[in-house]
């Protein structure tokens, strides 16, 4: 048989074959051919060579066809490898821990003796602390539980002074907005750790200039250290309004802002309607709920009435003095129903810019309290009496029904004669 090269491949061709046409379409080396042409006829013999149509110049094979001759294929170029430039890593950045300001987290409260502000427009200060007060938690009530064992009646005394609120919308700061905690990491409630009643307990509502100073105590472990008394607002859910004291008895308080409590005058205002622009003395002003009221007399001092009233009555603290007011209330416009009337309905505001009540700030048993219940065209009268400064002056007279819209306020001027 006459043996056929073809590029790297050989073919054993049968001699009795009277001619041969060969066909190349397959992929070789990877690469595509193009099929052949036919082969010119001719007589085979051993070592006659059989003319194939040349391959794509791409493979350029070399072929020998000489008896038991290899063929060998060109040289494989090796490509040369291309450096791709690496970026240099871009540095990485170490972020700086930020310290809040004193007294705006736990981990760095305020010393004694400084100020915090809080954003309601607050200025805190601790005034003085006793760290086991049940001493003067008994006196105060007799019917005071004392401290289970192993816990102490942790009392601190706390100024706090409206430097930025409003002067016509008064905040409201209590002893329920103050917790306490220590080296145990447990938060100790007024509520939960409550020391019971306690004397010249933190209440008050504030306009804008206004100081109050009023005590914070809680029943916590004795082995408790490194004590810290926190400003929580009761109906805020925010942490950022919280602000930090350490409950430690200072050296001395710093000095007030001394801010001013006048309220601005505003004359757009209905007259009655605001604090910026109250009714004057002697008006009868008449109320949302058809009631009017007016104020018939004044007792500037009322001591002695209200001791005579009741011997059980306590006097007005050091520095300030009973003063008792003679209210004539109406039901001109009332409609069908019946409306209630009593001296929880109004409060006092002053000079010194705190909203006083008849429960938190009253007298205790006075005599002719004022309570009813009028139809329309029903009259009533009756006295109030508030705990107010002694030389607090330029007294308006509240009417605040319990309500959410303030618009039912009504704002007399009580004038000299309370001063």
């Amino acid at each position: 048989p006459a043996r056929v090269y073809v590029s790297s491949s050989a073919f054993l061709l049968p001699s009795s074959s009277p001619s041969l046409t060969l066909h190349l379409d397959r992929f070789s080396g990877g690469r595509s051919l193009t099929p052949s042409p036919e082969v010119t006829e001719a007589p085979l013999s051993n070592g006659t060579e059989i003319p194939i149509a040349p391959r794509t110049p791409a493979l350029k094979p070399t072929t020998e066809l000489s008896g038991s001759s290899t063929p060998t294929s060109s040289p494989t170029t090796v490509p040369t490898a291309i450096t791709t430039p690496i970026a240099a890593p871009t540095p990485t950045l170490t972020a700086v821990p930020t310290i809040p300001p004193k007294g705006f987290a736990r981990e760095n409260p305020v010393p004694p003796g400084q100020t915090v502000l809080t954003n309601n427009g607050f200025a805190l200060n601790v005034v003085s602390v006793n760290p086991d007060a049940w001493d003067i938690i008994q006196q105060e009530n007799q019917f005071n539980d004392p401290p289970p064992s192993g816990f102490r009646d942790y009392l601190v005394e706390v100024r706090v002074e409206n430097g930025g609120g409003s002067a016509i919308k008064e905040t409201r700061v209590a002893e329920s907005d103050f917790s306490m905690v220590g080296s145990f990491a447990t938060i100790y409630t007024t509520f939960e750790h409550s020391c019971g009643v306690i004397p010249n307990e933190l209440d008050s509502d504030l306009f804008r200039g206004a100081i109050t100073q009023g005590n914070i105590c809680v029943q916590l472990p004795t082995e408790e250290s490194d004590i810290i008394v926190f400003y929580d607002p009761l109906f805020s859910f925010e942490v950022s309004t919280r602000r930090w004291m350490m409950a430690e008895q200072p050296d001395s308080v710093p000095p007030v802002i001394g801010v001013s409590t006048a309220p601005p005058v505003d004359q757009t205002a209905l007259l009655g309607t605001s604090r910026s622009n109250a009714a004057p003395p002697g008006s009868i002003l008449l109320a949302k709920s058809g009631l009017s009221f007016s104020v018939s007399s004044i007792t500037r001092d009322a001591q002695q009435i209200v001791s005579l009233e009741n011997p059980f009555n306590d006097p007005p603290k050091k520095g300030r003095r009973f003063m008792l007011l003679r209210l004539e209330v109406e039901n001109i416009d009332g409609g069908q129903e019946e409306i209630n009337v009593s001296g929880l309905e109004f409060r006092i505001v002053g000079s010194n810019g705190q909203l006083l009540t008849t429960y938190a700030h009253g007298c205790g048993v006075i005599p002719n309290e004022l309570s009813g219940s009028l139809f329309e065209g029903g009259k009533l009268s009756g006295n109030i009496c508030f705990e107010v400064g002694a030389t607090d002056a330029e007294f308006q007279l509240v009417f605040d029904p319990v309500s959410f819209d303030d618009g039912v306020r009504r704002w007399l001027s009580l004038g000299s004669e309370a001063d």
